[in-house]
């Protein structure tokens, strides 16, 4: 199924092309919206395009923002030296125009994007040169992301002192500008490093706390529940750190974040390495490296070569070959950490000097204004007695009059606040409330779909298609049970069934010659548990004449009549000009699998649903539910 943005872009460039040649305002717009739409690899092609007109129209702020918004596409996408070429054009772009705030931001990119490939002495330099802009422009918010970023490669260093120490400062600044997302990374941040040190009651106080914030706020857990793995790793509770480890590839799965499941995969190796179980190792050992190797993961690969080294050490534990390797890396260790750690001192001095002589330059200045306050000063020492005194008077009157205001400032800032704590936490509940149900359909619907692509049975295939026609349905009924944001339990069952049918034919209506589908509907609410096995009964019924009633018709067609009558009865005739249904054949088509499946579900609401008869052509059915 196409996104609305990629159908957008579609109707866009054939409007474009039938009247005039598109416009790079109109480019631009679409390009990001497919990237909203995670549409990267057609975003990424608008945005080149987009890049001409650009160029052409000399727009300097139009491309710089395109290199920036085409290195987020190639950081999705793991393609991270792409992603530094896009970033240093804009970083020369954003220097040419003196935007300050988002050369520290560009630098901040190259930095992840180095830190990626390994190259660990760039992303520092990148990262200290965005540090210093932001402290130049009190950014606290990219201060802060600087900070994390350096506490993970002081964790990586295993230099945990320094780590925390960052990730604190970061933790503060959080707090400050009240950006709970940010303070539930940090939290999971200073878990990971506290786990990696192996204080663990610290490491579990941190990890949970950043768990309740993310499930609060109803964000992904992909990563804590990895991290909460390894913990359980470590105090040998090994059922619990399978159950994390799994919970986090099924959820990256779940977002097809496939190449984020490289380190649970690692992890859960090296778990059944520990257990002796090796041929449950080998196999996440193959996924792992498997997913590394194609995106050039290289740390990643490392970690996967240094656990298959363990593994054939294992099996053949007297191999010369293997333990001049282990020398080889004992030896690479030391001479790779000594330069990197050297190379990281000299940054951090060469920083501390700037630092330093800013500090010196911004005194001298605060000196100067000193000295000028003096001056003012003795001016106004020359001033009569009498002008002093009503100045003084003038004085006195104003703090009094600013005292009062300050004070009722700060008892209404004080019950706004209170106010804005109480309606977050309400916000919050309802968004927990009305999108856990959501979830739960879309992670299962997620499931079926990556089932039906492994498979190569088509029967299955086609059971799978059936399957998540269904919990499309039910999750549709959801999305307008929760539009309003209410407590209703009622539907508008006309919109939800018109939706469902067009989300049907989208899905179905890929046959030669395409099938005809009218629909006449009455406008009626009714009750959501109702509506949602209508729905169901629509879609089997609809499916069903796609699969099986247009065999050789030349103008197959669909008509599906919604009405309320006078006693309250909703009515559902679904009618097809197909091949029909023998009278000898209804009773076995009655007792078939989608058929039992839709009498199981009318007979819940007490109601029923016949095959017409007399039909001389196609078929007939009629559904009727009580209200």
């Amino acid at each position: 199924m196409k996104s609305k943005a990629l159908i957008t872009f579609l109707i866009c460039c054939s409007t474009q092309i039938l009247w005039s040649s598109p416009t790079l305002d109109s480019l631009f717009n679409v390009a990001k919206t497919l990237e909203s739409e995670k549409e990267y690899e057609q975003g990424s092609q608008v945005f080149v395009e987009a890049l001409t007109y650009a160029e052409q129209e000399e727009d300097l702020l139009i491309q710089a923002q395109i290199h920036n918004h085409l290195n987020r596409i190639f950081f999705k996408l793991n393609r991270y030296n792409e992603g530094i070429r896009e970033s240093e054009y804009s970083l020369e772009l954003f220097k040419e125009m003196k935007m300050w705030d988002a050369v520290a931001g560009t630098y901040y990119n190259l930095g992840l994007n180095y830190k990626k490939i390994g190259s660990i002495d760039l992303a520092m330099t990148n990262f200290l040169s965005s540090l210093k802009i932001a402290e130049r422009l009190n950014d606290k918010e990219r201060i802060a992301d600087v900070y994390g970023v350096l506490g993970n490669i002081y964790k990586d260093r295993l230099n945990f002192e320094k780590a925390l120490a960052y990730h604190s400062s970061a933790l503060a600044i959080y707090f400050d500008i009240r950006d709970s997302a940010a303070v539930s990374s940090c939290y999971h941040n200073i878990g990971q490093v506290y786990n990696k040190s192996g204080d663990l009651v610290q490491a579990r106080n941190y990890l949970f706390k950043a768990r309740n914030i993310k499930e609060i706020c109803s964000e992904s857990t992909d990563a804590n529940s990895s991290q909460i793995g390894l913990y359980y790793s470590e105090i040998n509770e090994l059922d619990s750190a399978k159950f994390y480890f799994y919970h986090s590839i099924n959820e990256r799965n779940t977002e097809t974040n496939f190449l984020q499941t490289v380190a649970p995969h690692t992890y859960l190796a090296e778990l059944f390495f520990n257990q002796g179980k090796l041929d449950l190792c080998r196999m996440h050992l193959d996924t792992a490296y498997q997913l590394a190797d194609s995106a050039n993961l290289n740390q990643e690969l490392i970690d996967v070569l240094n656990l298959e080294m363990l593994l054939e050490k294992a099996k053949n534990p007297n191999s010369e070959l293997i333990k001049k390797h282990e020398q080889l890396t004992a030896l690479n260790k030391i001479v790779v950490g000594e330069a990197s750690l050297k190379e990281t001192a000299r940054l951090e001095v060469e920083y501390g000097s700037i630092k330093k002589s800013q500090e010196i330059e911004r005194k001298n200045n605060e000196l100067a204004l000193q000295n000028l306050e003096n001056d003012k000063l003795n001016i106004r020492n020359n001033f009569s007695l009498l002008g002093l005194l009503i100045s003084l008077v003038f004085v006195i009157i104003i703090v009094i009059f600013y005292l009062k205001l300050r004070k009722r400032k700060d008892e209404t800032e004080q019950k706004n606040e209170l106010l804005e704590i109480s309606n977050t936490l309400i916000d919050n509940l309802h968004k927990e409330l009305s999108h856990r149900t959501k979830n739960y359909y879309q992670m299962f619907g997620g499931i079926l779909k990556y089932d039906r692509r492994r498979t190569e049975n088509q029967e299955l295939k086609d059971m799978l298609t059936s399957y998540i026609n269904r919990v499309e349905a039910m999750s549709q009924i959801q999305r307008y049970l929760l539009a309003d944001n209410t407590l209703s339990q009622e539907v508008q069952l006309d919109l939800y069934l018109s939706d469902l049918l067009s989300n049907i034919e989208l899905v179905l209506n890929n046959i030669s010659p395409k099938v005809v589908i009218t629909k006449s509907f009455e406008t009626i609410s009714c009750d959501y548990d109702k509506a949602m096995r209508i729905g169901l009964a629509l879609n089997e019924m609809v499916a069903n004449a796609f699969e099986h009633g247009f065999d050789q018709v030349e103008n197959p067609a669909i008509d599906v009549l919604l009405i309320e009558n006078d006693n309250g009865v909703i009515s559902l005739d679904i009618k097809d000009n197909g091949v029909g249904i023998k009278k000898s054949d209804k009773h076995r088509s009655k007792s078939s699998k989608g058929i039992g499946l839709i009498e199981m579900i009318l007979n819940s609401i007490n109601g029923d649903f016949n095959y017409a008869e007399g039909m001389a052509k196609g078929t007939l059915v009629q559904i009727k539910i009580p209200k």
